[in-house]
């Protein structure tokens, strides 16, 4: 098989953030230790706010540019809420950064006139070798989450349940080693005594607020709740715990999976 190469860009924000659309991540470049990864449209929300770097990005012009065909059907809140992820993620990496995204009043959001923003093109990425690479650290590894959300066409057997919750019972014990499975969950609300945190791959935040309120949660008893979900999937997974599980390796947590969510 032949390798294909494709290039792709990143973005580089006052020398001390780098931004990769492709892979939807943010790092620092002054600490190693300091990345995280964005929702997709977050992702695509800080993409054209570079892209057009010190104008103003109208609201309407991130429906088609974010969700494509669905951004009509695009709430303001959704919107908001990706601008806050975004917000987060900078903020996570710099402190100084939360304030970067500014809101202009009943019109859309803009970058700082201050920050500057170089754009990093010619990163090539060889398809090939990336495959080979995600087959060998599967080797190694405990069965992707996003594995049993591959097609909602696929009726969901009783081994399938078994096999789901076996994995979550590991990577709840942490048998990734170093590697905390849930550090790339993104924080996406407070409500009351719980914290909602949900995975970061999903397309975006909308099936999450919809099966938050269509569920009830003990969150006296477990505050941490992290909720596995994909669009135009009928099924959760929610991982609640009485403590954090990115700051502790024993949360003491509690699984459910939920099936047939409409």
């Amino acid at each position: 098989m032949d390798e294909v190469t494709s290039t792709h860009h990143c973005y580089r924000l006052n020398d001390l953030i780098e931004f990769c659309p492709f892979n939807k991540t943010l790092r620092s470049l002054v600490n190693a230790e300091a990345h995280t990864t964005l929702t997709a449209p977050a992702a695509l929300c800080l993409k054209l706010l570079l892209e057009k770097h010190s104008e103003v990005v109208l609201q309407k012009e991130f429906n088609p540019y974010v969700w494509g065909k669905e951004g009509e059907r695009t709430t303001t809140n959704t919107l908001y809420q990706n601008i806050s992820l975004v917000r987060r993620g900078l903020s996570y990496i710099e402190n100084d950064f939360g304030n970067v995204v500014q809101t202009i009043p009943r019109q859309g959001f803009k970058l700082d006139d201050a920050l500057k923003v170089e754009l990093i093109p010619g990163l090539e990425l060889h398809t090939q070798l990336a495959v080979k690479n995600v087959i060998n650290s599967q080797k190694n590894a405990s069965l992707p989450l996003n594995f049993f959300f591959l097609k909602k066409t696929v009726l969901v057997s009783s081994t399938f349940v078994a096999l789901a919750m076996i994995y979550l019972f590991f990577i709840t014990k942490g048998s990734w080693g170093d590697k905390n499975f849930f550090d790339h969950y993104l924080f996406l609300s407070k409500s009351g005594k719980c914290n909602f945190y949900i995975n970061s791959d999903a397309h975006d935040s909308i099936r999450h607020n919809e099966i938050i309120q269509s569920q009830s949660f003990n969150c006296l008893k477990y505050p941490y709740i992290y909720l596995t979900a994909y669009h135009g999937i009928n099924s959760a997974t929610f991982t609640a715990c009485q403590r954090s599980l990115t700051k502790y390796g024993d949360a003491n947590c509690a699984t459910t999976y939920i099936r047939e969510i409409k």
